[in-house]
This record gives C-alpha cells, structure tokens and sequence, in this order.
C-alpha cells in the first residue's frame, strides 16, 4: 500500500513523510487495519469462488470485479477465509462439543462442510488463531 492511498484512508492531509508524526482516530487506524490485513492473506479464486457460489454469482453478473475484492471488503468480515488452508479441522473438532456429538469423528470433509453451511453464520472460529477476532 503506497504513502499517498494510506494517508486517504486516514484522512491525513498536507502532511510531509519525512519523519512525521501523525495522530490519527482510532476509527481512522481501526480501516486502515481492516484494509490492509485481509489484503495480506493468502488467496485462492478458483476456491473462493467454487465455496462461495453467491460470490462466483456476483461476479458473473457484474457486481463485483473479483472473488478477492469481495474478500477484502466483505468477506472477511462475513467470517469467509480466503482459502481452505486456514481452516483446520482437527481444531474446528475440539473446540465444539456439539460438533463432537453430532459428528463423532473428525472427518474433515464433514467438518469443512459444516463450517461453510452453518459455522461461518454461528460465529465459529475456523482455527485457533481466529478465535478471539
């Protein structure tokens, strides 16, 4: 991300970058960090937009330009992931007892299944790292 579209975001204005201080709100910082994080991650558009029909249909009818912009602007904040490999299923298994129940193994096609029809919309966390975000 270059200096220029960074200080749009922020709504900084003449300002030099040698060297400045800046303060920004926490409004301000908190966009910058939703824009800049999901960008970061790796991603997958074939994948995307084979798990995410409603994303390969928007794209199809014009409404989006791509399954990763999606992704950036929306799609991180629906709890979608980027790719497959950020869900682990083994932790997905543990850390939901009812999952335990109703599976009662830790077959991982299932788990990922689950996850995409229901545990994306039920606040569940696709991995560790993901728990507290």
């Amino acid at each position: 991300m270059n200096i220029a579209r960074v200080s749009k975001l922020l709504g900084l204005t003449n300002w030099q970058e040698e060297e400045a201080t800046v303060e920004v709100s926490t409004a301000a910082l908190k966009r910058l960090i939703s824009r800049a994080y999901p960008a970061q991650m790796e991603f997958d558009e074939d994948w995307y937009r084979e798990t995410y029909p409603d994303v390969d249909q928007s794209i199809t009818d014009g409404t989006i330009k791509s399954a990763q912009e999606h992704f950036i602007h929306n799609g991180f904040y629906e709890n979608r992931l980027p790719s497959s490999k950020l869900f682990d299923s083994k932790y997905y298994y543990q850390a939901n007892e009812d999952i335990q129940t109703a599976f009662r193994s830790n077959d991982k096609n299932k788990l990922f299944d689950h996850y995409i029809k229901a545990g994306i919309t039920e606040g569940r966390a696709p991995n560790k790292d993901s728990e507290n975000i």
